[in-house]
């Protein structure tokens, strides 16, 4: 037993010990690659010139017949500092000094060299040469050079590199703002790289090799504008797109002020305008019918006697029906009528509705009454059509959002068929959303498309972040502080636009008149003087209750109540119960617990470099090599270009 673990542990050890004795640098692939050297001439418009020269050797028998070299058309760019960007690149003017052929895709450009009826064996010296144009700098505040010398995408080894990069003018540097970094990507390793500056060029050296997946980038900061070029006609469509979402909520701003200054000044009353209901003068001055609209309703009826209200505890009432009302106000009898179906008698033979007889039943009611007073027979009295205005906001707000989805994305990517992927997903919405916008003439109607809406921006958000990851690796979800806040405040000014056009209003010749008076009438009951108010009491003894209910409507109940404290005032005949000396607090606690009651419904069960000390010039001609002493700012494989290969 000893003997045959004592065998074993001999034959593992001769098997390891060949692979001690010397490194190996290519995976069993048939081929190594010798050396590279990387030739780059960048024009003043931050258009690279490249020509590659790669030494390869081939293992006898391997059945080679060149290399492919593959170069990324989508250049993703990442930053020591955190900061990210993206370009689109064009190669053009492509030769090799072999038989190839070129194929073009999505995210690559192919460069296949050899001929598919002869094979290689030992040494073999491939001169590649391209034009490289990544458009123009897209760094804010200052320009650079990042250039992934050699990729992170090659599958064999790279036994050396050697590098020169020609820059059109002169420039500053220092050990902070020109750096390399060489390993897997990400990674930020910059010892071993040898470079100097010399007549605008760096000259670099890295006789190391790297393994197969490892590569060598070079970055340099450069002033703002050192590059000079405009983005063309995409980027001008960028910018327009960029301003298009808030063009769209100054617009609907500009309408809405519009209809606003052509309202008459507002004129001082003492009564209601026109003898309007509580429930009307509500829908008039604000354009909807709220709770409390619908709840002014209960002291309005009480006012002409036809009910009475009973406090039965701090936190607790009923309503006692005392007679039918008689008046041509259609939501004024839907209310009375919804109260007699809740009511039941009590021992006193009095029709008595309680509070948890309206709790979760009532709202059936005021939804028909909000549903009445909606009704184009009775709106158009005070109002114009809103659809236009409803129609003209989707219009802007689905511009608005086709335009900033195509900023955003574009923003980023550089390529406009990319960022037209999104538009998809805006159309989808958009023609889902019409038969959902034809039935906001309905409350119930609003509701759906509330929820749709709700629904359908969660869609949307999982459309975005599905497609982040498919189609662009993630990168979408790897956002700059600047396209986040585009983001938000793209979404803004879409909500925002939507919501001033759905809560335009815009009133008729009547309407406007009115809503002054009404105005005048509010302003009255927020400053009224005590002795304007003791004068009109005098003439009507009732004058505090008759236009209590009005003032609930219009937001101004607590300063009406405050301006009676000092004016001796005796509980109305329709409350009953409570403390006399405290009728005031009574009152407008009831009305919130009324408010409440009323329409509560059951629940559903369904960057650059850093600056630095020890500046030179790249036009001396006289320079001597040094070692790296920084990344620059960049890592390996962060930079553009460069890609990698493989054997065939």
């Amino acid at each position: 037993m000893t003997a045959v673990l004592a065998l074993t542990v001999f034959l593992c050890l001769a098997g390891w010990f060949p692979q001690l004795q010397e490194p190996v640098f290519a995976y069993s692939n048939g081929y190594d690659i010798k050396h590279i050297d990387v030739d780059i001439t960048v024009d003043e418009d931050n258009t690279y010139h490249i020509v590659e020269t790669i030494d390869t050797w081939y293992e006898e028998g391997a059945g080679k017949h060149g290399i492919i070299r593959r170069l990324p058309l989508r250049n993703r760019i990442y930053r020591a500092d955190g900061s990210t960007g993206s370009n689109r690149a064009e190669v053009s003017d492509i030769y090799v000094d072999a038989p190839y052929s070129v194929s073009h895709y999505t995210d690559q450009c192919e460069i296949r060299i050899g001929s598919a009826s002869e094979t290689v064996e030992g040494d073999m010296q491939y001169v590649i040469s391209y034009t490289y144009d990544i458009g123009p700098d897209r760094l804010s505040g200052a320009d650079e050079f990042y250039f992934n010398i050699v990729g992170t995408d090659w599958d064999t080894t790279v036994e050396s590199v050697s590098f020169a990069v020609h820059f059109p003018k002169e420039f500053q540097y220092n050990a902070d703002t020109l750096g390399f970094s060489h390993g897997y990507a990400g990674d930020g390793d910059y010892e071993g790289v040898s470079y100097k500056v010399e007549e605008n060029t760096v000259y670099g050296v890295y006789d190391q090799p790297l393994t197969a997946y490892q590569g060598l980038t070079m970055r340099l900061t450069l002033p703002n504008r050192y590059f000079v070029r405009s983005g063309g006609v995409w980027d001008a469509v960028l910018w327009v797109c960029r301003f298009a979402p808030f063009a769209g909520l100054a617009a609907m701003l500009l309408i809405w002020l519009r209809r606003r200054a052509g309202e008459p000044a507002e004129t001082v009353e003492f009564y209601p305008p026109d003898q309007l209901d509580p429930l009307t003068m509500g829908y008039v001055y604000d354009g909807k019918v709220n709770r409390r609209d619908i709840t002014s309703l209960l002291i309005y009826l009480a006012n002409l006697g036809c009910l009475s209200i009973r406090e039965t505890g701090k936190k607790d009432y009923e309503i006692v029906l005392q007679q039918q009302y008689a008046g041509g106000f259609e939501p004024a009898r839907l209310f009375f009528n919804g109260l007699k179906n809740r009511s039941r008698k009590n021992r006193y033979d009095e029709e008595v509705v309680t509070r948890d007889r309206l709790k979760k039943h009532f709202y059936v009611t005021t939804d028909r009454i909000r549903a009445e007073m909606e009704e184009p027979r009775y709106a158009m009295q005070y109002f114009l059509p809103v659809r236009r205005y409803h129609a003209l906001a989707l219009v802007f707000a689905f511009l608005s959002l086709c335009m900033g989805a195509f900023a955003y994305v574009y923003g980023q990517f550089y390529d406009p068929w990319t960022a037209v992927m999104p538009l998809m997903f805006v159309m989808i919405m958009a023609v889902s959303f019409l038969p959902a916008f034809l039935l906001t003439g309905t409350r119930a109607g609003k509701s759906i498309v509330k929820t749709f809406l709700i629904i359908l921006g969660l869609v949307f958000v999982m459309m975005m972040v599905v497609s982040g990851l498919v189609f662009g690796g993630g990168s979408l979800l790897q956002l700059s502080s600047p396209v986040i806040w585009f983001a938000v405040g793209c979404a803004a000014a879409v909500v925002g636009t939507l919501l001033i056009g759905f809560r335009m209003h815009p009133r008729s010749l009547y309407g406007k008149d009115l809503v002054s008076r009404i105005r005048g009438f509010r302003r009255f009951l927020e400053t009224a003087e005590k002795d304007r108010l003791k004068l009109l009491v005098e003439q009507d003894p009732q004058y505090f209750y008759n236009i209590l209910p009005y003032a609930y409507v219009l937001g101004v109940s607590s300063k009406w109540i405050a301006r009676f404290d000092e004016i001796a005032e005796a509980p109305p005949a329709w409350l009953q119960g409570g403390n006399d000396l405290a009728v005031m607090d009574t009152i407008e606690r009831s009305m919130r617990s009324f408010g409440h009651d009323m329409t509560s419904e059951p629940k559903a069960t369904f960057s650059g470099g850093s600056s630095g000390n020890g500046w030179s010039s790249s036009s001396s001609s006289d320079s001597s090599w040094s070692s790296s002493g920084s990344s620059g700012g960049g890592s390996s494989g962060g930079g553009s270009g460069g890609g990698g290969g493989s054997s065939w």
